[in-house]
């Protein structure tokens, strides 16, 4: 399998994820572990990796940033909660997850008008997109030649520019993230200390 194959295969795994055929019952904990971690498996880079554990989601609602179970029940509100912090914890600190996610749960789980699953699959049509799939091979591709020529025969010193280069952007991508997690945190902060202030009048 060559370079582009790879960073091609794993788009289409990630971009395959299905999130239209949630469960239409609520679950216990075992039944959303063994959901959540079946259809995120093609995401496991070794076959012993701990996608999302009881223990994992028990500190999530402990700390807030998951909504806690009705009578120890998540619904799909809870599941579509769950995958976006599976998807924001593997780049961002899990303190900048709760500072994104927590305007997100406040304002819309169980809001019948714009609901958690109308705003994830808004989310999910956006970026499932052959735009976004060759954009990024483009990118590889660029990359590739460019060592290609520099490196001639040195595998590991073109995959290792190529890493270095996509590192970069995630890098940059993910310092912009932050600083736009930081207004939001700004906001939270100002929404708090309004509340804080209507109590003590």
């Amino acid at each position: 399998m060559n370079y582009n194959d790879i960073i091609e295969k794993s788009i289409r795994d990630i971009e395959n994820i299905e999130f239209n055929d949630m469960p239409s019952l609520d679950l216990y904990m075992d039944q959303v572990t063994t959901y959540l971690n079946e259809k995120f498996e093609i995401t496991k880079r070794y076959d012993d990796d701990k996608l999302l554990t009881k223990t994992m989601i028990n500190n999530y609602a402990k700390s807030h940033l998951l909504p806690p179970p009705e009578k120890k029940k998540y619904n799909n509100e809870h599941i579509i909660t769950l995958s976006l912090i599976y998807f924001f914890k593997n780049v961002l600190s899990i303190s900048d997850v709760s500072t994104l996610l927590k305007p997100l749960t406040d304002n819309h789980f169980k809001d019948d008008d714009v609901s958690m699953k109308d705003i994830s699959h808004l989310l999910l049509d956006h970026t499932h997109n052959t735009e976004n799939t060759n954009s990024i091979l483009n990118e590889v591709k660029n990359e590739l030649e460019y060592y290609d020529n520099l490196y001639d025969d040195n595998d590991y010193l073109k995959l290792f520019g190529i890493i270095f280069s996509l590192n970069y952007d995630v890098f940059i991508k993910k310092t912009i993230m932050e600083k736009l997690i930081d207004v939001i945190k700004q906001k939270n902060e100002e929404v708090d200390g309004k509340k804080k202030s209507d109590k003590k009048k």
